[in-house]
């Protein structure tokens, strides 16, 4: 996540206003949401288990919920805010691309993923190209 955040705060200024004519990004405003919103939580987090591991471990099933809590009432807030342009797509098309996209991430999950392993893999990439060279 560390890594994602700092390669997002060089590489949004330099390809938004290529993909985007007219726009241009400050970096320290992107950095400034990620610091506050995502860095500075997980280092309170990783601080207190470091230091406490026993606080953390009480506390994680709490933080869990309520983690899980907020996506929801983001989810609603999003899906409120934003009906008037989900309505605007009916009859476009987008929502037939959507459910493909989500229904063709979901196959690729199942073939390239194995959940039952127990090894814990995401993707078996490596398995994959492992196939690939053997052929």
């Amino acid at each position: 996540m560390v890594l994602l955040m700092v390669v997002t705060i060089v590489y949004l200024p330099i390809v938004l206003p290529l993909l985007l004519l007219g726009v241009s990004v400050n970096p320290w405003d992107i950095a400034k949401s990620l610091i506050f919103l995502m860095l500075v939580p997980l280092a309170i987090g990783l601080l207190i288990k470091a230091s406490a591991p026993d606080t953390a471990a009480e506390y994680q099933p709490l933080m869990s919920k309520a983690s899980s809590l907020s996506v929801l009432v983001l989810m609603v807030v999003e899906l409120g805010l934003n009906v008037s342009s989900i309505l605007d797509l009916v009859g476009t098309g987008g929502i037939v691309a959507l459910l493909l996209f989500v229904i063709g991430s979901l196959l690729i999950g199942l073939v390239l993923g194995d959940a039952y392993s127990g090894e814990g893999d995401v993707l078996k990439l490596a398995q994959v190209r492992e196939i690939i060279i053997r052929r």
